[in-house]
């Protein structure tokens, strides 16, 4: 067999292969999935609490905050605005951490460190949960 003769089937198996290709790239990737609006869909873990110290201003009304403490996992996940409410004398804080599906991230730790204000409370005792940290406190 001469070398020319190669030639036709090499064609055809480069052939086969682009248009492999071709539809490997319209396919989603399973190991990292998109939302309908190809944007990578996100996945929330509640942040882990260290600290958290109530604050409050001498000021009339007194002004309450919660200064928080908070680990954040990885290189790629990224805290929201705490999510605040508020039944009666309770008051609850939600730190959710939020990182992109199917990404490969550096595991390098880092902090969460902000006060979070809480708003004017009346007088009283009052009780704040922080995910899983909970703290009593009086305002006068």
């Amino acid at each position: 067999m001469s070398r020319f003769s190669l030639q036709p089937t090499r064609l055809v198996a480069l052939a086969l292969f682009g248009l492999i290709a071709f539809a490997a790239c319209g396919q989603e990737d399973p190991a990292n999935p998109a939302s309908p609006t190809g944007e990578p869909t996100m996945s929330t873990v509640r942040l882990q609490v260290q600290t958290v110290d109530v604050l409050i201003a001498e000021s009339f009304p007194p002004q309450i905050s919660a200064h928080v403490t908070a680990i954040i996992p990885d290189s790629c996940t990224k805290a929201r605005e705490p999510e605040i409410s508020r039944d009666g004398t309770t008051i609850t804080v939600t730190l959710i951490g939020e990182r992109p599906d199917g990404v490969a991230c550096a595991q390098v730790i880092s902090t969460y460190d902000k006060s979070i204000p809480l708003g004017t409370l009346d007088p009283g005792k009052y009780t704040l949960h922080v995910n899983d940290v909970t703290r009593e406190f009086e305002v006068q």
